[in-house]
């Protein structure tokens, strides 16, 4: 078990998530750390949700269902649905005593994951929970140039806001520090689902007839 730490953009109030990268490609796209990272009983073939489960009593503030809903939304189907008992969650959020918003899933960041834990911090920002959401589906973090040094190399984020770094993408969405939240749930993260394969299939193709 590897813990996946956020480096938090107090201007935003999001955090970061985990990732991986094409070396020179610019495509404005979201990229996981491996083909498997995510929850695979999610994607295409089975669409089982992801149950998410926050501890009552000292999270009854946090609003999880705003926090869900943009995503359920892009993907066309309850990709993630809360669920009351702790013992029947995939992904948790838990009250930490952190500085900064965490998430660790297991077996490893590489793997098909089976649970998640969501380290929430003060404040309980509605934002940083909607973004902390792409760690359990795999999602890369993209960040500014500055603080691309700092992230471990098996992470593998992309940069945001410097078109000369080989490690830029023009991606703009909920997993990028250079977007702002109201502009998140765009084009590109609906393309992002789609990609992973979380996107209700007979959605995509109803669309796809349509063109």
């Amino acid at each position: 078990m590897e813990r996946l730490r956020s480096i938090r953009r107090v201007a935003l109030a999001v955090g970061i998530t985990l990732g991986s990268l094409q070396m020179g490609n610019q495509e404005a796209a979201a990229h996981s750390i491996s083909p498997e990272a995510g929850f695979d009983k999610a994607r295409q073939g089975q669409q089982e949700s992801i149950r998410v489960w926050k501890d009552p009593v000292t999270l009854k503030k946090f609003r999880l269902y705003d926090a869900i809903h943009p995503w359920n939304e892009m993907a066309g189907w309850d990709l993630f649905k809360i669920v009351k008992l702790e013992r029947n969650a995939d992904v948790k959020f838990v009250l930490t005593v952190h500085t900064e918003w965490q998430t660790e899933c297991s077996p490893s960041p590489q793997d098909s994951y089976t649970t998640c834990t969501i380290d929430v911090t003060n404040p309980l920002s509605l934002s940083s929970g909607q973004h902390e959401l792409g760690h359990t589906l795999g999602y890369a973090d993209h960040v500014t140039d500055y603080n691309i040094a700092t992230y471990p190399a098996g992470l593998n984020p992309r940069v945001c806001d410097n078109p000369h770094s080989p490690l830029y993408s023009q991606y703009k969405g909920v997993m990028s520090y250079c977007t702002i939240p109201k502009d998140w749930f765009g084009r590109d993260d609906k393309n992002l689902l789609k990609k992973a394969g979380y996107i209700k299939k007979r959605v995509y193709q109803l669309r796809k007839n349509q063109l």
